[in-house]
């Protein structure tokens, strides 16, 4: 695919109506649908054929071009390239699925690639196209979503985002059975040895290989539970065959403090739980959890740690350290980097470390890559260090370097 852009001109915008005119000729009978496409030759091919099919056809190149669309008459489907210059396909997408939910879309793509059909069926497409592909074959589809039974477009809508949600399952569970633990290396700064290993989640699958997109399946398909569960027995099963002492560092959901699994004793974490740190992730979300403390101080009594990620991130930090009071924080990424040449960030890191010393908190300072962040991450405090430079997350638990 070429990244041509076309540049139809409507009161100074990128966009225009399909067959001529302007949005004032647009036929009140017939259902609307916007195309998105940076070539100008399918551009046309898509317009041509959907006007044929009797549907009012407007045009655009680019998502500037969407939004003034947009602006004029109610559209009832878009089509649009999922890989217009610079990603835009994607930010349309989540910006219609922020502000028209009900709108259906569909992506195309001459690239096509597995994650990306996952990813737009993610942010809420309804079908997802390879090109090439004929005409005819778009004003099906376009048929489907707008003119169903007498009309009502609802029941093939809701057909077709069924069918989207099967697909995300599958592709969830292939996932999900191709995923594994890899095991990244804390380092004690008192010893220069490792002291823990935090548990991230890998999958080798094609389709969701990154565990931020793993999670998002699992969200969408209502299957934390079971990811959660996966993740715990699998990282109890591989600390079995840990012959020193070390600590565990396992990721948490908010989902699974809600749901309640983990505080089973038959949880299979719980016959170690002196060895594991939970990890609270997503902290925003913690808030909203009925019975916080009360849930926390039950995982503390069975011998868990709680450690708090990225604090030092967005505006709820204190008060979220306040709402958990974690036995470990674990400094946010962007402090992190290139302490040793931000002052600013050298200061914070020195109030942030103080103050949880005071608490009776230790502090970890994770995505440390350089000796210079290490040094002076150091000097500054921190009792634990992780990153790239001590040691890349393995299948097994491996050694690092100081």
């Amino acid at each position: 695919m070429t990244v041509t852009s076309v540049v139809r001109s409507l009161s100074t915008k990128e966009t225009t109506r399909g067959g001529g005119g302007g949005w004032d000729a647009a036929d009140p009978e017939k259902k609307r649908v916007l195309v998105v496409e940076d070539e100008p030759a399918l551009l046309r091919l898509y317009t041509r054929a959907l006007s044929r099919a009797g549907y009012d056809v407007f045009e655009a190149s680019s998502v500037a071009g969407a939004d003034h669309a947009l602006m004029g008459p109610k559209v009832d489907a878009v089509v649009s390239d999922i890989h217009l210059p610079g990603g835009a396909g994607t930010t349309l997408l989540r910006r219609l699925q922020e502000q028209r939910p009900e709108l259906p879309v569909v992506m195309m793509t001459g690239s096509p690639a597995v994650d990306s059909a996952i990813e737009a069926l993610e942010l809420g497409a309804i079908r997802y196209l390879r090109k090439p592909f004929g005409p005819n074959a778009l004003v099906a589809v376009i048929d489907e979503i707008t003119r169903g039974r007498n009309g009502d477009a609802t029941p093939r809508v809701r057909l077709a985002v069924t069918r989207s949600a099967k697909r995300v399952e599958g592709a969830f569970q292939r996932a999900l059975d191709a995923s594994y633990l890899a095991y990244q290396p804390i380092v004690s700064v008192r010893t220069q040895r490792v002291a823990a290993y935090e548990a991230l989640l890998r999958s080798d699958d094609v389709a969701l290989p990154r565990a931020s997109a793993l999670l998002a399946a699992a969200e969408e398909v209502g299957r934390l539970g079971d990811l959660g569960q996966a993740v715990r027995k699998r990282a109890a099963t591989s600390f079995s065959s840990m012959r020193e002492s070390r600590l565990l560092f396992v990721n948490v959901h908010p989902f699974e403090l809600a749901e309640g699994s983990i505080f089973s004793p038959s949880c299979p974490l719980a016959r170690i739980a002196k060895s594991v740190v939970l990890e609270l992730t997503e902290r925003a979300a913690f808030e909203s959890i009925a019975g916080l403390p009360t849930r926390l101080a039950a995982l503390r009594a069975m011998g868990y740690r709680i450690a708090m990620d990225d604090f030092g991130a967005g505006n709820a930090g204190l008060a979220a350290l306040a709402l958990v009071r974690p036995d470990i924080v674990k400094l946010d990424m962007t402090l992190v980097r290139d302490v040793h040449r931000k002052p600013v960030s050298e200061k914070i890191v020195r109030c942030i470390v103080g103050l949880a010393h005071e608490l009776g908190m230790e502090v970890v300072a994770e995505g440390v890559e350089a000796v210079e962040e290490r040094d002076t991450l150091a000097a500054l405090g921190c009792d634990y260090l992780q990153g790239f430079h001590f040691g890349k997350p393995t299948s097994g638990f491996g050694s690092a370097r100081w």
